[in-house]
């Protein structure tokens, strides 16, 4: 039964690992599905989809299946041992009963009765030795998780220890600053030999274009990325020489995807019980939600936030974001592009909370929209970085989850090359230019233009440049139908609303939007409804002036 034991828990051990193993990718490929299965009816996904979730089942039945067989392997092999072992014991008993006449029949059933006894509890006892190796194989899943790399860490000495107002200034040092998101030596440097000095309390624009590394310059500061060479100071003291949990706490950020958590207005904006209830409701009424939170939401500061913020808008989101940084008052405040997503109002209001709350501090502000950072001290403009130089691959570079080592721009494009590829005839555009610069969102305009415009296009924007040389221009306002006409004749009547938001844009970008409606209204008399005009010859204005948000 020892000899049975040894080959069924050397097999079992290792077939539970691989069930452990299979199991793994089912959950979080079910997981994936769940939260993007509005994606993937759209694209009409649905028999791709669920072939490679029946391929992650199989392999995992499969494993469990031998799991099953090995035990029902060893169960009759124990079973048959056991079965001898009585019969041995059985037929000793009557030997010594016939020729030596020293066991009764009592003797016997007892002998017997014990015999069965003892062979069920050393099954048992070796079932649960098993049992208990192939469960350790759970054990050798976490080890592996807590054998992965973590990031740096730094363990100040009491005497080095930071100072509670640190940074008490905000200067921000870099000195040859080189990036990548890789060790792989064949990845190539997102930030090349960066250096600048930025002065305390300085208001510093960051712009480029599509892929330039803004972003990256953002994350280099936070040490979420790989710093090649070079050094990064704030306040004369090395960031790589501080402990991550004390330099991402004592800077702020509003990022560009607003980040909330399951739980309480509450929760998210005070997550370590620091601030009192008046400092939360007077850093609402600074952003002008205290209204939305007292009034709206039936329980205050106690009211839920759905999973990812759900039951609230994008706009609404950033200025909890907003709100959490006026809390937690730091001496530097990194922005990133916090206002592609919201109307012209909420960008107003933050950029105004900006100037009011963190005028005595560091603000870095990455922006598309110029007008954004045009009020900064100074301005950072990055040259943009080719994919050809990033992607040493080509068709086979790796993409990291979810697109980490891609800009927002760049994963646009992507998506809009994947709509390319579909050729469907009904295409739906949800901002797809927000995060990007001027320059990319001609390039998808044109790209739309010319390779869809045999489809329909439904593009929701806040540049009304992006949708001007639309066929029909839908207007809403309050959930309702506010007006639904061509550009030309929209522009024609004075008390459209749609003519209200053109003029709030500026002088030159009003100008540059009526001239574009009328080649487009002059082209469309000559060719059938369906063809959308080329705008090759159109002399784009310099001056970035993005219009009202709707």
């Amino acid at each position: 039964m020892l000899i049975v034991r040894y080959r069924f828990a050397r097999c079992f051990r290792d077939l539970r690992r691989i069930t452990e193993t299979t199991r793994s990718p089912l959950y979080s490929y079910l997981s994936s599905t769940i939260h993007g299965l509005k994606v993937i009816r759209s694209y009409h996904a649905e028999q791709m989809c669920s072939q490679q979730f029946l391929s992650y089942l199989d392999q995992n039945i499969r494993a469990d299946y031998l799991t099953k067989v090995v035990e029902r392997w060893a169960a009759i092999r124990f079973d048959w041992t056991s079965f001898t072992f009585l019969a041995l014991v059985t037929l000793c008993s009557m030997l010594v009963r016939i020729y030596k006449q020293e066991l009764s029949t009592a003797d016997i059933a007892l002998t017997l009765s014990y015999s069965l006894n003892l062979m069920g509890l050393f099954q048992w006892t070796i079932r649960q030795s098993v049992t208990v190796e192939t469960h350790m194989t759970a054990v050798e899943r976490i080890l592996e998780y807590c054998s992965l790399e973590q990031e740096p860490s730094v363990q100040l000495s009491l005497n080095n220890r930071l100072s509670n107002n640190w940074p008490s200034h905000g200067q921000i040092v870099f000195r040859n600053v080189s990036m990548s998101y890789s060790n792989d030596d064949k990845t190539s440097l997102v930030l090349r030999n960066i250096t600048l000095t930025i002065q305390s309390e300085e208001k510093i624009g960051i712009v480029g274009r599509t892929g330039a590394g803004k972003s990256s310059l953002i994350q280099v500061l936070f040490r979420m990325g790989l710093l090649v060479n070079g050094q990064i100071e704030i306040d004369n003291i090395d960031i790589s020489t501080i402990p991550l949990d004390d330099l991402r706490s004592r800077i702020s950020i509003i990022p560009q995807d607003p980040v909330l958590f399951t739980g309480t207005i509450r929760n998210n904006l005070d997550q370590f019980d620091n601030y009192t209830d008046q400092q939360i409701w007077n850093a609402l009424d600074q952003v002008q939600l205290k209204t939305l939170v007292n009034d709206t939401m039936s329980n205050g500061l106690d009211s839920l936030v759905s999973e990812n913020g759900c039951n609230l808008s994008v706009g609404q989101k950033q200025l909890i974001c907003l709100a959490r940084a006026i809390l937690k008052q730091s001496k530097i405040l990194v922005i990133d592009e916090a206002t592609a997503n919201v109307d012209n109002a909420t960008d107003e209001l933050i950029q105004q909370a900006i100037r009011d709350k963190f005028k005595e501090c560091t603000v870095l502000t990455i922006a598309h929209r110029l007008r954004t950072i045009i009020d900064s001290d100074r301005i950072l403009v990055q040259l943009k970085t080719l994919v050809n130089d990033t992607m040493s691959n080509g068709l086979d570079s790796l993409v990291s989850e979810n697109g980490c080592n891609l800009s927002v721009g760049q994963k646009q494009l992507i998506c809009l090359a994947r709509a390319i590829l579909k050729q469907s005839k009904i295409l739906v555009i949800d901002e797809a230019t927000a995060n990007v610069d001027n320059a990319t969102d001609e390039l998808i305009q044109q790209a739309i233009r010319d390779k869809f415009k045999e489809c329909t296009v439904l593009t929701i924007a806040h540049r009304l440049r992006t949708i001007i040389d639309s066929d029909r221009i839908l207007v809403l306002g309050n959930g309702e139908v506010l007006e639904f006409d061509t550009p030309s004749s929209l522009l024609a009547n004075s008390n459209s609303y749609f003519v209200s938001l053109v003029e709030q844009t500026g002088l030159n970008e009003a100008e540059y939007l009526r001239t574009l409606a009328n080649r487009t209204n002059t082209k469309m008399k000559s060719v059938t409804q369906k063809t959308i005009s080329d705008d090759d010859d159109i002399i784009p204005i310099m001056n970035e002036n993005d219009p009202l948000l709707v």
